[in-house]
């Protein structure tokens, strides 16, 4: 969790400038996630300071916790993918490559945004667990809708067959979500090239059983 957590940072910091100005706009999305500080949370931010160089206090102005950069870093991938996901909704190719792309980049875009950690993220990230399960329950919903909207759009136009777009979002998700970088272990976050194979063919399939058949 320290390696993990000091890269979170170090990457914040790089997106942020000097002054961690961007960083405060993660901080702030996850301000009410994290209870008191205690000791040990102290101690590891102490720790993360002096690994990224930076003075205990400018770390405190943004975070309140080691788990509050976790948090932040992963809203900031997140808020990066439903932003693509969204031109994609707004773009002119057919429905069906939307979603089809759609479904390819929200396992890639992640896999993608993880290349710089040597190890599996479901050990790394053991500890925070509970809250990051939580952080991604709020992402699946935010991109459950942006995959309803496309899949009503073609409702409406009798690309798609008939039937509760939320519920075929949620389904879309749940097909791809065993390979998104979380569940994935360290031989298999080096093998891009097998994990979207993987995802364009159950994208495919998925395509298969909404397409209308008129």
């Amino acid at each position: 969790i320290r390696y993990g957590a000091k890269v979170m940072f170090e990457n914040l910091r790089r997106h942020a400038g000097d002054g961690l100005g961007d960083a405060e706009h993660g901080a702030k999305k996850t301000h009410d996630r994290q209870g008191p500080r205690d000791e040990p949370q102290h101690r590891e931010a102490a720790f993360l300071c002096h690994e990224v160089g930076i003075g205990k206090g400018s770390i405190y102005l943004h975070f309140r916790s080691k788990q509050e950069v976790v948090y932040s870093h992963i809203d900031r991938v997140i808020d990066r993918l439903l932003e693509r996901l969204k031109s994609i909704v707004r773009s002119r190719q057919s429905l069906a490559d939307k979603v089809r792309e759609m479904i390819v980049l929200r396992v890639m875009f992640r896999f993608d945004s993880v290349q710089h950690f040597p190890e599996s993220l479901s050990d790394m990230f053991r500890d925070l667990r509970p809250g990051i399960h939580r952080l991604r329950q709020s992402h699946f919903r935010q991109e459950a809708r942006l995959f309803a909207a496309a899949l009503k759009e073609g409702q409406r136009n009798r690309t798609f067959r008939r039937g509760d777009c939320l519920a075929v979002a949620y389904a879309i998700l749940t097909a791809t979500n065993s390979l998104l970088p979380f569940h994935l272990s360290t031989r298999e976050l080096g093998k891009r090239r097998d994990v979207e194979k993987a995802v364009t063919l159950i994208s495919d399939l998925l395509l298969q059983g909404i397409l209308s058949r008129q």
